[in-house]
């Protein structure tokens, strides 16, 4: 995949309209949870919190209530203008660029969050983003990568993930008129064409090694969606105290073998030969249409039956990912 595409692909559709959000009730709700974890994991009263790929960040305000400084950093430039304009002349809020992110003196924030954007980072250019965020970071200081993706990105669960939260929060019927909106929206194209970026936790582990950091699994993760997964990351021990990367610790609904079981795995896959790689890919393209065809049925059948079928169907996703991922351990093996 070229980065380059993956880069621009995803930058463009977050500075246009931004049809992921069903409703400005669905946008406060959702920014109103990401201030909460943000809040619950700050490492002291008073912290300078980097708050990376804020998107329209709606209560930075109460955020920033606890932090000595907050910067919120978005590439996109339309959020950046709103964000700009919405805390001209705070106290505590500045409004940067990645070039404003690299400005701050090394070692001078206490934490930083990245929350949901990962997934749209080209792999090759996350080694050194991992590398900034370590040199900003305070010895003692936090990082957070916060919404990342589990090895089995699914539509058909991201979609029963809104209806629920559209469910307890009141706006359902507009998460039904949403996924339809997204369905024909540049998301989907670019999810399709572009993809995202999903690191496994071997391979999140040894990036994070590489970049003088380790984590553990946080055991909630930001946001709604609890198929996903937040690593609280910090410096690595010096040398001579090292202690292990605790990236594989479980959290919920984490149904992924263990960092060695992988390793054999991918040893494995690798000598099966390109004939079983061009086979496993014909594979998942079918499943994706299988869960593309089936995410149109999910809004079919909550329309119909009202919002009994979010759970219905949801228990009903959450027992095919399990047999999904039962049914790649027995190939591997």
């Amino acid at each position: 995949m070229n980065h380059h595409r993956h880069a621009s692909g995803w930058l463009a559709f977050w500075n246009g309209p931004r049809p992921i959000y069903v409703s400005e009730r669905h946008r406060r709700v959702h920014y109103a949870k990401v201030a909460d974890d943000i809040l619950e994991v700050l490492p002291r009263p008073r912290a300078r919190v980097l708050d990376f790929g804020c998107g329209a960040a709606l209560d930075a305000g109460r955020v920033a209530e606890a932090c000595e400084r907050l910067y919120l950093c978005e590439a996109a430039e339309t959020w950046r203008a709103e964000l700009a304009e919405r805390f001209r002349g705070h106290p505590r809020i500045e409004v940067i660029d990645s070039d404003g992110m690299d400005a701050l003196p090394d070692g001078s924030l206490d934490l930083i969050v990245v929350n949901s954007v990962l997934q749209y980072v080209p792999r090759a250019e996350v080694p050194a983003l991992l590398r900034r965020f370590r040199a900003k970071l305070e010895p003692q200081g936090l990082l957070v990568l916060a919404d990342l993706l589990p090895e089995r990105s699914s539509a058909l669960a991201d979609a029963v993930s809104l209806l629920r939260v559209g469910l307890r929060h009141g706006f359902l019927p507009a998460a039904l008129a949403g996924l339809l909106r997204i369905v024909m929206s540049d998301y989907r194209r670019l999810r399709r064409e572009v993809g995202l970026t999903v690191f496994p936790p071997h391979e999140l582990e040894s990036l994070l090694a590489e970049a003088g950091l380790e984590a553990r699994r946080r055991a909630v993760n930001f946001g709604f969606n609890q198929r996903r997964a937040t690593y609280l990351v910090r410096r690595s021990a010096p040398v001579g105290l090292e202690r292990p990367v605790a990236v594989a610790e479980k959290g919920p609904d984490h149904h992924e073998p263990g960092r060695d079981d992988l390793r054999e795995q991918i040893v494995q896959l690798q000598g099966a030969g390109e004939q079983r790689h061009e086979g496993t890919g014909q594979k998942k393209t079918d499943e994706r249409h299988e869960h593309e065809a089936r995410h149109g049925g999910l809004v079919g059948a909550v329309a119909g039956e009202g919002p009994a079928a979010v759970e219905r169907v949801g228990d009903r996703a959450a027992d095919e990912e399990a047999e999904h991922g039962r049914q790649h351990r027995a190939r591997a093996a």
